[in-house]
């Protein structure tokens, strides 16, 4: 019984490692983060994003220098996920939530409250 543990949890921290590796593409190899993230929106349809930072500031940061410092709004999230969506004439809203899908979700309607056609230019998750 011990034995299978043992390879199930194993394999459970393979599977963890392989799909980080996979969906964390602006991860630096080998840093201990403690899963934040952070989302910029500027006018004109400027944005920033990223995830995977060791805090809310350093995250708002990055992502503020990513909207290449034209972003006038910046929001951290932590331990979840983030979206943003953009719409006609630069108009952009952003989300947050439990799972990619309902981030995404939440700034889609928000972004169709003030502007049509209206799609996700960056999501992600902190975890």
């Amino acid at each position: 019984m011990r034995y299978l543990c043992a390879v199930l949890c194993l394999l459970a921290a393979l599977a963890t490692v392989t799909s980080r590796a996979v969906a964390e593409p602006d991860q630096d190899e080998g840093k201990d983060y403690t899963d934040w993230g952070a989302m910029a929106l500027g006018p004109r349809g400027a944005y920033g994003f990223t995830v995977h930072r060791e805090t809310g500031g350093e995250a708002e940061r990055i992502a503020r220098a990513r909207c290449h410092d034209a972003c006038n709004r910046v929001l951290a999230f932590h331990d979840g996920c983030g979206a943003i969506a953009l719409g006609r004439k630069g108009i952009g809203a952003w989300g947050i939530g439990p799972s990619a899908d309902e981030a995404r979700r939440h700034a889609l309607d928000l972004c169709t409250l003030d502007a049509s056609d209206c799609r996700i230019r960056a999501s992600g998750c902190t975890d």
